[in-house]
């Protein structure tokens, strides 16, 4: 509980009640001793990820002020290295830039998964995030919103391409151009 005030949220549709829920657990699960008796939530977030009616819903449920800092990837890295983690009670940076720099900085905390409702997350996308976000046997991430990744073929130069595993295939060696960053998540 955040002060003690945590309550559940539920809204109309699964979608909603699944991101205003995991939000809510990741703030509770997230927040330091001295956080969680604090009345203002900070969370270092990318542009666009925390709608302004989770947030509203989030206050008026809790009573607890949501302050948003937003960034990327790197400018979240960096601002938490020049804290030593320290200045935020939540972070949502990308799923594939939680492992390494928490090995080479030590820079988030693990989450407590005994507060966290399972059931409320896709199984496979949440043993995938799991996977991908443990460090010594700790989990320091859980999915909070995913997206996809398209992939545009020509199908008059590569007729029997059907999916991401072909880019591989040797008859389309030095024909075949990808995203230089965040290749792991395809």
């Amino acid at each position: 509980t955040i002060g003690g005030r945590m309550k559940k949220l539920t809204l109309t549709t699964p979608h909603r009640f699944s991101r205003v829920a995991a939000f809510c657990v990741a703030a509770a699960v997230a927040l330091t001793p001295i956080a969680a008796q604090a009345e203002t939530l900070r969370l270092l977030t990318w542009g666009g990820y925390v709608p302004d009616e989770l947030v509203t819903k989030f206050k008026d449920e809790t009573g607890i002020d949501v302050e948003i800092t937003t960034s990327n990837n790197e400018e979240m890295i960096s601002k938490l290295r020049a804290t030593n983690g320290a200045g935020f009670d939540l972070v949502q940076p990308s799923q594939d830039r939680i492992t390494g720099p928490q090995l080479e900085y030590g820079i988030y905390k693990p989450l407590d998964l005994s507060k966290i409702d399972m059931s409320l997350f896709d199984p496979k996308i949440l043993k995938a995030a799991m996977k991908t976000t443990e460090v010594a046997g700790k989990i320091y991430g859980v999915p909070y919103t995913w997206g996809t990744n398209g992939l545009v073929v020509n199908k008059e130069k590569a007729p029997n391409f059907k999916g991401f595993g072909d880019l591989c295939d040797p008859q389309y060696k030095g024909r075949v151009s990808m995203r230089l960053k965040r290749t792991i998540l395809i």
